[in-house]
């Protein structure tokens, strides 16, 4: 069988059960929803034929999202969490491709650029406070990459990428830049309305880090070409 060698390098992934309140490693909300929440979705889910497949557009929930973020429809594309979106992202470029992303940072840029044998340059963050370190993204960008992902906030760092570098890091079009707002909800800060004036921007947003982890739900906002 033709299966790629460097599988062999992963373990399997499980999740242990574990009887305990906060789990930090997994970045989860300890709180389940209210009981009325829990009520009122039960009775809106005892509404689908669940016999059927799904509207592919999803298009009650673009609509919310547009109306939300001010972006047309279009612009929009909905997925299984930030892992899909970067799986999509791997696919969609060719094998060898250079990849750049911080270092620490979140750990599925590199597990998922391994399987598809992506040429992985991480750009190191300062050793004392995690900021994003100047001279090394200037060194790698100058270098040239295809796929560079910006931690908006850094997953496990916390720290916010500098608006003052978006605009040298958006300056080669031919660069997919990937703002990762996985935790956009606790800092605020985005970069949203560089989307309309950069052709090149996608944004990550996800519903895990807000009480909804189980349903794995994302979406990721972008030029309606390039999404």
């Amino acid at each position: 069988m033709k299966i790629k060698k460097i599988l062999n390098n992963f373990r399997p992934y499980f999740v242990e059960e574990k009887d305990v309140v906060v789990r930090l490693d997994a970045n989860e909300s300890p709180y389940n929803l209210p009981d009325d929440l829990k009520k009122e979705l039960m009775e809106e889910l005892s509404k689908i034929e669940i016999n059927r497949y799904p509207d592919a557009y999803i298009r009650d929930l673009r609509k919310v999202i547009s109306e939300k973020e001010g972006i047309p429809e279009d612009c929009i594309i909905f997925g299984n969490g930030s892992d899909e979106f970067i799986y999509m992202l791997y696919i969609a470029l060719e094998k060898g491709a250079k990849v750049a992303f911080p270092e620490p940072g979140f750990s599925m840029y590199r597990i998922v650029g391994n399987i598809f044998e992506m040429n992985l340059v991480p750009y190191h963050l300062n050793k004392v406070d995690y900021t994003v370190d100047k001279k090394n993204l200037e060194k790698v960008l100058k270098e040239g990459v295809d796929l560079i992902f910006l931690g908006n906030p850094n997953n496990p760092t916390g720290n916010i990428f500098p608006e003052e570098y978006l605009e040298m890091v958006l300056s080669n079009k031919n660069t997919i830049v990937v703002s990762d707002e996985a935790y956009f909800n606790y800092s605020k800060r985005t970069f949203l309305k560089f989307l309309e004036h950069n052709d090149n921007l996608l944004i990550m947003r996800s519903f895990s880090k807000v009480g909804f982890a189980s349903i794995r739900l994302g979406y990721m906002m972008g030029n309606s070409n390039l999404i």
